[in-house]
This record gives C-alpha cells, structure tokens and sequence, in this order.
C-alpha cells in the first residue's frame, strides 16, 4: 500500500489544538500541541508540519470550545484540501491512535461547516 500522508485536526480540548502529521498507516507521525492557541498562528504551525511533505488527507474534529479557533481551523483546511487536491474528512469527537482515526475515515467531504458547542452569543 503507498504512503499516505494525513493531517488530522483535533481542537475539542479545552485552551489546546492538536495537529498530528504524517502517515497514519505505520504510525509514522509527528505532533505539534498548542496551548491555548492563538488563532493568528494556527496556519504557521500547520504550514510547518506539512509544507515538505504530499498532503492527501485531512481530518478535522468539528467541534472545539473556542468559536473562533473552529472558524479558522475549519477555514484553512478547507482551502488546502482545495489547494492541494487532499480529500477531507470530518469526525464527530476526538481519537488518538492513528489506526482509530484511519478506520474512522469513511467517506470524504466536499468541505466541513463548522459545528459549534452551543449558539453563538454575538452582540
């Protein structure tokens, strides 16, 4: 089976965004945990672990405390997997091996609506 190099988003812990990078199937991945991330440098850090590498999957936990973080996360992911020709996955809540997260990925998306915890307070 060929390398497949996979990008998956998991900002449903409170005040941290994990991005895991690599290829899922050997379990070969890098991981970069951000504490209380701040929105601005999302891209950067996201940029940093794929920018070397083919991207052909993304996966994203739609759901986060942080409104604002789940705009930008699902905002960029969107417009790589456009930009890169990546196929786009969605999960429901947080998983942590990377053999879960394969055997979650179903059936690609045309792109993710983000999901919020609660309704929006907007003054």
């Amino acid at each position: 089976m060929p390398s497949s190099q996979t990008l998956y988003c998991n900002p449903s812990q409170k005040d941290k965004l994990i991005l895991t990078f690599g290829d899922f199937s050997t379990g070969e991945v890098k991981q970069e945990e951000m504490q209380k991330p701040k929105t601005e440098h999302v891209l950067e850090v996201i940029n940093s672990l794929v920018q070397d590498y083919p991207l052909d999957n993304i996966v994203v936990v739609n759901q986060a405390e942080s409104f604002t973080l789940i705009r930008i996360l699902v905002t960029i992911c969107n417009t790589l997997a456009y930009c890169k020709k990546a196929k786009l996955y969605v999960l429901p809540s947080a998983l942590s091996a990377p053999v879960d997260i394969l055997a979650q990925m179903r059936e690609p998306v045309e792109y993710i609506i983000p999901h919020y915890s609660k309704a929006p307070n907007i003054s």
